[in-house]
């Protein structure tokens, strides 16, 4: 129920002995308080290549491993933190340096055959594989297979409404997410909060221009729902797009405005079918 206000603390000897005397200072915690804590991979040029996105109790000591990623090299593969209840600090950053004969890129916002999120043609290209569906869609590499599909967050700035990135996802030779049960609803949430460390999600569902009737934009039966009590609410008028949303209760709906969030982008899902 403490923890060490510091883990270290170093005197001189005197021949004095009441000056030998190491005080070490404890603060009471809530071991039964529930945080959050932050895994960042980096390059050493400060670009972030991941994000994941864990939960443990304040005074906890957690310790994480680096992922191994193709083309690069960590410069410390283990670190630990203890966990306070600011989240804020909650942070471990794994530094990554690109081989010289490796081609890492960067996660997050990718491009995928070549085409930015907004259309545009990408000069970079991206880290990705080979689809067995969906067309001759290149998949990036830290897509999600879930049974016989594929599924990608696609992060960005350049996407400004729900229709933009309906159409996007559609280029690729998929679709935005569909969701049909449970077990797929908590791969995806798992996928966007805890692999990829997103604090939201858009998919395939919306009622905008319906009056109020909800559908899947890809024409799909719409049987399996997950609001969140409460949900849809259409609490800010423009509210016609279902997400996923950290800070409502873990694997539920919410309805959102297809803004840009905290971090001044916007996550929807893009879904391929593999033969």
């Amino acid at each position: 129920g403490y923890t060490a206000r510091t883990n270290a603390v170093s005197i001189v000897l005197s021949d004095v002995e009441e000056d030998n005397t190491v005080t070490i200072v404890y603060e009471a915690v809530d071991n039964d308080k529930t945080v959050a804590y932050t895994i960042v991979s980096e390059d050493n040029s400060g670009i972030t290549l991941a994000k994941r996105a864990r939960h443990g109790v304040v005074g906890q000591r957690v310790t994480e491993v680096a992922e191994q990623r193709d083309g690069y090299s960590v410069e410390e593969d283990r670190q630990n933190i203890v966990l306070s209840d600011n989240e804020s600090s909650n942070v471990i950053y794994f530094i990554y340096s690109k081989d010289e004969t490796g081609s890492g890129t960067p996660t997050g916002e990718q491009s995928i055959n070549g085409k930015e999120p907004d259309g545009t043609e990408d000069p970079k290209g991206a880290e990705t594989d080979q689809a067995d569906g969906g067309g001759n869609s290149e998949i990036p590499s830290t897509a999600l297979r879930y049974g016989n599909h594929i599924y990608y967050a696609v992060n960005t700035d350049t996407v400004l409404s729900f229709w933009q990135a309906k159409s996007y996802c559609e280029s690729l030779g998929g679709y935005m997410a569909v969701i049909n049960d449970d077990d797929e609803n908590t791969a995806l949430y798992n996928y966007v909060f805890d692999t990829l460390g997103y604090q939201s999600a858009y998919f395939g569902l919306t009622n905008d221009g319906t009056g109020g009737k909800w559908y899947w934009s890809d024409g799909s039966d719409y049987e399996y729902e997950n609001w969140l009590d409460g949900q849809p609410d259409n609490l800010n008028g423009d509210e016609h797009y279902a997400l996923f949303y950290y800070k409502d209760t873990p694997y539920k709906w919410n309805d959102g405005d297809f803004g840009l969030d905290d971090s001044g982008t916007v996550t929807f899902l893009v879904e391929w079918d593999e033969e």
